[in-house]
């Protein structure tokens, strides 16, 4: 019976069993799994396209990063712009201060190992948002404060 299941079969069931992370729990880390186990089984299903695959998964990964990242940015740049013009708040600058919070929360969420991960998509978020807040008020980027805590500490994802 066992020879009549083609490879493919047996060797995706296989890897059911050894799956350590589903995608709902954590789709980042799920789709970094299952990149990996593409690698390792793609010489065993040379029918299959299992490397190309796993870049794809990897690629989605990096658009969760990515997503986190762009969400920071925003509210990075909405928070320079309420500290150093105070004068042109807005409903519309706190609409996008806490939507850019619930969305880094829910991506969170989703994709919790990404967490670590924060520090770094946190500096590169708030040198983009440095360069377009000084943009967007002609201010010269050297005129910003440089201590990123000072201006976040508390209002990232409350």
């Amino acid at each position: 019976m066992r020879d009549s299941i083609p490879a493919v079969e047996l060797v995706m069931a296989k890897v059911k069993q050894k799956r350590s992370v589903s995608q709902e729990d954590d789709f980042h880390a799920w789709a970094l799994e299952q990149a990996q186990i593409l690698r390792r089984v793609a010489p065993k299903v040379p029918s299959l396209d299992c490397l190309e695959i796993a870049e794809e998964l990897e690629g989605m990964a990096r658009s969760e990063a990515h997503a986190v990242q762009s969400f920071l940015e925003v509210l990075l740049l909405h928070l320079l712009k309420w500290r150093y013009e105070p004068s042109r708040r807005s409903r519309s600058w706190r609409a996008s201060v806490q939507n850019a919070r619930a969305s880094i929360r829910h991506r969170l969420e989703d994709s919790p190992s990404l967490r670590p991960q924060i520090p770094i998509l946190l500096g590169r978020a708030y040198e983009n948002a440095r360069r377009s807040a000084g943009a967007k008020m002609e201010f010269d980027e050297c005129e910003w404060e440089k201590n990123l805590r000072c201006l976040v500490r508390g209002t990232l994802i409350n």
